[in-house]
């Protein structure tokens, strides 16, 4: 979960930190989506707007593009050796690695390989969050 994020039980609602300002957002998958989101635009403008632009022009990639930007968020891209190491949102996994071949990325984790990533219109590229995320983690090191 992204640090500026927390879900306060009590109040049954997502709280985003924003410097002397608490957003809050109500309990379930719609609030938690927004709050995210929101904690993203907070902490990185920039990558809001890319993940933000890509999620209207890609709707049906919407939900791996936002968990893409959160672990962007959290560090979670490395390079190495031409290759990218992506870490798992759930840590039993480790990290997943990304390599470009042939034209088109791949990706370790079940999603890539079950074939169940989706495709952008028009491109032979399939995207998983975490070729997303190190999509993301190129462009906003431009």
């Amino acid at each position: 979960m992204l640090a500026n994020v927390i879900y306060n039980r009590t109040s049954r609602r997502y709280e985003v930190a924003n410097g002397d300002q608490t957003l809050t957002f109500p309990a379930g998958v719609d609030g938690r989506r927004e709050a995210f989101q929101t904690a993203v635009q907070v902490e990185d403008p920039a990558l809001y707007r890319l993940a933000a632009d890509m999620a209207a022009d890609h709707p049906q990639l919407a939900s791996r593009i936002w968990r893409a930007a959160e672990i962007v968020l959290m560090e979670g891209v490395t390079f190495k050796d031409g290759i990218g190491l992506v870490a798992s949102q759930s840590s039993e996994y480790g990290d997943y690695t990304i390599q470009f071949a042939d034209g088109l990325y791949t990706c370790d984790c079940q999603d890539f390989q079950g074939a169940t990533a989706v495709y952008m219109e028009g491109n032979e590229q399939p995207y998983c969050k975490h070729i997303l995320a190190y999509h993301f983690a190129l462009v906003c090191a431009l």
